[in-house]
């Protein structure tokens, strides 16, 4: 059976997706760009098919990437140095908590209108979006953990759909622990005196 338009733009959204994998175990600005263009394709590609709750969710991916790629470049102390990795702190966690439980029902709603096929999933798959790219364009030491509770999820939902989107999400799944893996030994790295954030002292001559 030959490929649609619309299946070949998913396919390569796939490839992107994998190209995208190495950017985002080291960290390149370069990921960001990929991202933007991805979601872009993602709007496309759900548009046509009307699957118009993760149309939905692909548009505002396209805002947080576009805001992922400012914090990295410009959100940052030292400009000549690539942004710092951290943890995110309990005050917010408890407030991306809070925040993600308030939206739970209006995203709900707001599926449903949309003519989503499955509304619980994919207000949870909304939310877990933009708490996702928020810890990404933070650079949160635990955006790589996060992001294989969205990919399970996703996992299901495009197997359900028979999107080919199911492969993409399953590599990024079987990815998770080495990119947390490359995140964590980094953090640990810029720790070390001498790095950015431990700088070597200033002694009065």
């Amino acid at each position: 059976m030959p490929l649609t338009a619309i299946d070949k733009i998913e396919w390569i959204n796939i490839f992107l997706g994998i190209f995208s994998i190495p950017l985002n175990m080291y960290r390149r600005i370069e990921v960001w760009y990929i991202n933007i263009a991805m979601s872009s394709l993602t709007v496309f590609a759900f548009y046509h098919r009307q699957v118009y709750s993760r149309c939905f969710i692909g548009t505002l991916s396209m805002a947080m990437a576009l805001y992922g790629w400012y914090s990295w470049t410009f959100k940052k102390k030292d400009k000549k140095k690539p942004k710092p990795i951290t943890t995110t702190s309990a005050h917010e966690w408890l407030l991306l908590l809070a925040l993600a439980s308030a939206a739970i029902v209006p995203s709900y709603l707001l599926l449903q209108k949309l003519a989503a096929r499955l509304s619980l999933p994919g207000s949870i798959s909304f939310i877990m979006t933009l708490v996702g790219m928020w810890l990404s364009a933070e650079k949160k030491l635990e955006t790589p953990l996060f992001w294989s509770g969205y990919n399970l999820l996703a996992i299901y939902e495009t197997y359900l759909s028979g999107s080919q989107y199911f492969y993409k999400y399953l590599l990024y799944l079987v990815c998770a622990p080495y990119t947390y893996h490359l995140w964590y030994k980094a953090y640990k790295k810029q720790d070390e005196p001498g790095n950015a954030s431990h700088p070597k002292p200033q002694y009065p001559r």
